[in-house]
């Protein structure tokens, strides 16, 4: 049950600010650049400070975490896809069951793609770091998640 949770927490500090950025519009991809950058500084903060990595240590832990992020974001774009689906479905009042059955299948197909994805990442952080440092690590990413979702809300209600 930890390990879920430090692979939710853990996919949130790297995935969601990049999530929040995926919009359309003008200067999207600078914006997401822009995104990415911040996300660098405040993992490498967390890793450095909070969890209190030494400098070889962090860029170790930072080095698998870029290593697994194409195809954690490419599995949770799949998931996202789904979900939307999903909720299109809703939305709609359809009463169409097998849809709603097939976009159930897809969308737990795609949620346990995501999982064996963070699965192997922890697995592979777990090697380089120790108990305490993970658990740390746990600690930092759920205040970040918390503060993040803090400024989605606050975005979201200036509109």
């Amino acid at each position: 049950k930890r390990l879920l949770t430090l692979l939710l927490a853990l996919s949130v500090l790297v995935a969601s600010p990049l999530a929040f950025a995926q919009g359309g519009g003008k200067g999207t991809a600078a914006k997401r650049a822009k995104l990415e950058a911040r996300m660098k500084q405040l993992r490498s903060r967390v890793l450095r400070g909070d969890v209190g990595l030494d400098d070889k240590k962090a860029a170790e832990v930072e080095k698998i975490l870029a290593r697994h992020s194409p195809e954690r974001k490419k599995l949770q774009k799949e998931a996202q896809t789904q979900r939307q689906a999903l909720r299109a479905l809703v939305q709609k009042d359809s009463n169409d069951q097998a849809a709603y059955d097939k976009a159930l299948h897809a969308l737990r197909a795609a949620q346990k793609k995501v999982h064996a994805q963070r699965e192997k990442e922890l697995d592979e952080l777990a090697k380089v770091l120790t108990p305490k440092q993970r658990a740390k690590l746990l600690i930092a990413t759920r205040k970040l998640q918390a503060k993040l979702r803090k400024r989605v809300r606050e975005f979201e209600d200036r509109d």
